[in-house]
């Protein structure tokens, strides 16, 4: 709930003043329950890690039964000036049911050239386990380090597919 409601992760230790108090109340013998319970900012912050690697599991799980798929390519930078590449993956399964997620999040320190992001996209493929053979198409943003026929991802997905003997996109 702290991490939906976008809260800070120390807020953990005010929701367990409260949970202290309201068992006091409501039953004053299970209050050793309460203040047990562990809620410092990084058994929050670990307990999200935690959530955040089960859902990322299974995505992966059910991209194993994709058909087809594509990716789409979005560049942002954060506050502290990191440039981040979000990889948005669509598949579709053999009963045509669509999956529409967020793949990764990469962040890109140094330089940000079509190798880099590409370099990146293929970790990702690989580490989701998907088969380049069952990619469809590629979005992106138009920016020449995407677009570029030589040094962009999409030329270097072009080249990386032809060495696949894979049909372009």
């Amino acid at each position: 709930m702290i991490a939906k409601s976008l809260r800070p992760f120390t807020e953990g230790l005010f929701v367990k003043e409260c949970l202290v108090k309201a068992s006091e109340m409501l039953c004053p013998d299970r209050k050793k329950v309460s203040e047990g319970i562990s809620l410092s900012a990084y058994t929050v912050a670990c307990r999200i890690m935690d959530l955040a690697d089960n859902v990322q599991k299974q995505l992966i799980q059910m991209a194993k039964d994709f058909k087809a798929f594509s990716i789409a390519l979005d560049e942002r930078t954060d506050v502290s000036g990191t440039a981040l590449y979000a990889v948005f993956i669509r598949g579709m399964d053999c009963n045509l049911n669509i999956t529409e997620k967020l793949l990764n999040l990469m962040p890109l320190k140094g330089t940000t050239t079509g190798r880099d992001v590409f370099q990146g996209l293929e970790e990702c493929i690989e580490k989701a386990a998907l088969s380049w053979n069952k990619l469809v198409s590629l979005a992106t943003d138009g920016a020449p380090l995407m677009c570029s026929e030589n040094l962009g991802v999409v030329g270097l997905l072009k080249t990386k597919l032809n060495s696949l003997n894979i049909r372009g996109i």
